[in-house]
């Protein structure tokens, strides 16, 4: 699974890890990329899970060469929600102290912060991660056909328990634990409004014509 940050995935990562145990998940971020690549055939063989923030394109096509019948998902958030959660995050543990909303949102994050990451860690090409527009809609969307599955962050209730069940994850009690990433509750220094939810996607519109995409694609 590609994680995109502030879209769930934590909580997709926790349960596989409480079903399958630590030997047989592996979470790809920046830390640990060197150790992942330096894994042989059979010891990734090994893995029922991977995920991570770095899951590049070229580490799903090792992975799916290893395994054809392997699962590849990630999730995607609604733009102004992601991106609020994104701030109450950035505020609580990555700058330890309280930075104005719109000055975070002008000078610290990019214009549509999905497609940003997806482009700049997916697939590796950072340059163009920082200029996208809706123009690039096509081209993301080819992007993200290397995924069998395109999960919104409001559905994951409903939809990864069912992609656990296809490929052998059992739930303890049938239902997902939700977990956040530092596996406590924080402080919600902002809150998101009708206001803010409309500006938010028109200034992402890239970002909210994916989510409009991938939402009419999982009512199919």
């Amino acid at each position: 699974m590609y994680s995109n940050p502030k879209t769930g995935t934590s909580t997709v990562e926790f349960n596989a890890k409480q079903s399958l145990g630590e030997s047989k998940v592996i979470i790809v971020n920046k830390p640990n990329m060197a150790d992942f690549d330096a894994l042989s055939d059979e010891q990734i063989s090994q893995l029922d899970f991977v995920s991570g923030h770095r899951l590049t394109k070229n580490r799903v096509e090792r992975l799916k060469r290893l395994n054809k019948a392997a699962e590849v998902i990630t999730l995607f958030r609604s733009p102004s929600e992601q991106i609020v959660s994104a701030y109450n995050y950035d505020i609580n543990y990555k700058y330890g102290r309280k930075i104005p909303f719109w000055f975070w949102y002008r000078f610290l994050i990019p214009r549509n912060p999905q497609a940003s990451h997806f482009v700049r860690r997916f697939q590796e090409k950072w340059s163009s991660s920082f200029v996208l527009s809706s123009r690039d809609f096509n081209r993301l969307i080819a992007g993200y056909q290397q995924f069998s599955r395109v999960v919104l962050t409001e559905n994951i209730n409903d939809e990864i328990p069912m992609l656990y069940d296809r490929v052998g994850i059992e739930l303890s009690n049938g239902e997902l634990i939700r977990r956040k990433a530092t596996g406590k509750d924080y402080i919600k220094y902002l809150s998101l409004d009708e206001k803010l939810k409309r500006r938010l996607e028109k200034d992402n519109a890239l970002d909210h014509r994916l989510y409009e995409h991938f939402k009419r694609q999982s009512n199919l």
